[in-house]
């Protein structure tokens, strides 16, 4: 009975030990789907919010009427490296919350306030002249262009255009061949005089300087990042939400298995409660059987005397 006993309090230990492994698992597992729920929560209030201005946006006459005469945002599908978001939408200036229109559509938009891109159809008219002549003009262009791009790599810049990653119809980025971009507006101004006509030299933190000498200086909120943050807020969001579904999925098998342990706990106290009673009737057993032994032997004992 004492080793029934013993046996049952090591079984009642170990079950002690493992409940408290259990509860260990369910607190913490709970804690992390509060946690990423929590998170997620705050997470898509910002993304609301983000959505519900990027919606004010499509809410305008212009958005409206451009969409129903065919068009589409020129920011949207538009991709830009991180760092040179800010100088692509100084050098886009207003047509970066433009839309891109067919030619044949645009007049239909008059009376509309707004900007609007002309997609297809979109080139330079050909000169006056002959073949010759634009042929010659082109050649012109083109080595003009090489000698400013030439010009902004020696400050340490490039073509803007080069940090365009996607530009579905290729409308940014036509109407970026024409800019460089420098590190700071010092570059840029050293630029200047560099640039031909119709170019403009852009600092990486938006101030934009013209071959004409006008520089503008600022910028309003940047609606390329505003739309990469709405894309890495809803990822964000949805990698959360996910994690708090498994998190409590995790929470709700260790409570189960928690309260298995809990019962496994209960039944080795009951059985060492069971072994406890045990071992204390064959000591008192024992007891009264050393007492007759005792009593029989003093017995004994006189009958040999």
């Amino acid at each position: 009975a004492t080793a029934a006993e013993k046996a049952s309090v090591v079984a009642r230990e170990q079950a002690r030990a493992e409940l408290d492994v259990r509860e260990g698992g369910r607190q913490a597992s709970a804690e992390k789907a509060v946690a990423a729920s929590s998170r997620a929560a705050g997470l898509r209030g910002r993304l609301d919010g983000l959505r519900a201005r990027l919606a004010e946006e499509e809410a305008r006459g212009i958005a409206r009427a451009a969409r129903r005469a065919g068009g589409r945002p020129l920011a949207e599908g538009l991709e830009v490296e991180a760092g040179f978001r800010v100088a692509v939408e100084a050098a886009l200036g207003d047509a970066i919350r433009g839309y891109i229109v067919g030619r044949e559509a645009i007049p239909a938009l008059d009376g509309q306030r707004g900007t609007v891109v002309v997609g297809s159809g979109a080139g330079l008219a050909g000169l006056s002249g002959g073949a010759g002549s634009a042929f010659e003009g082109g050649r012109a262009a083109a080595e003009a262009a090489q000698a400013v791009v030439a010009a902004a790599a020696g400050y340490g810049g490039g073509k803007l255009s080069d940090a365009i990653r996607v530009d579905p119809g290729g409308a940014a980025s036509r109407l970026l061949s024409r800019a460089v971009w420098l590190p700071d507006l010092s570059a840029a101004l050293e630029m200047q005089p560099l640039l031909a006509p119709g170019w403009l030299a852009v600092a990486r933190d938006g101030a934009v300087v013209t071959s004409a000498g006008v520089v503008s200086l600022g910028r309003s909120e940047s609606l390329l990042d505003r739309r990469a943050e709405i894309d890495r807020l809803a990822e964000e969001v949805a990698r959360l939400e996910n994690e708090a579904g498994v998190s409590s999925a995790e929470a709700a098998a260790a409570a189960q298995a928690a309260s298995a342990a809990r019962t496994a706990l209960d039944a080795a106290r009951d059985a060492e409660r069971t072994a406890g009673a045990t071992r204390r009737e064959a000591e008192e057993i024992e007891r009264r059987a050393a007492r007759a032994l005792e009593g029989v032997a003093r017995e004994a004992a006189w009958h040999a005397s």
